[in-house]
């Protein structure tokens, strides 16, 4: 389970760093909407606060469940 959301999280991260890059290179008037989502994405101002949210997401993710915490137990090993 902590492994897929490891993946997830790198993946929405990487979808989003992505988007977010696409999105500021992008012109206003020769823009296109990536994936054919022109309905979802009109302009690059709603792309990039997608991508925000993909990545803000994907960093979330990664801190509730992908980082061990410095006080894990080791296996095997008991605290006195």
């Amino acid at each position: 389970m902590r492994a897929t959301l490891r993946v997830l999280s790198i993946l929405l991260v990487a979808a989003g760093a992505g988007l977010l890059v696409y999105g500021l290179n992008t012109d206003a008037e020769s823009y296109r909407a990536p994936f054919g989502l022109d309905g979802l994405m009109r302009k690059p101002a709603e792309l990039m606060g997608y991508a925000a949210g993909l990545l803000v997401a994907g960093v979330l993710l990664l801190l509730l469940f992908g980082v061990r915490s410095p006080g894990a137990e080791k296996a095997g090993f008991e605290k006195s």
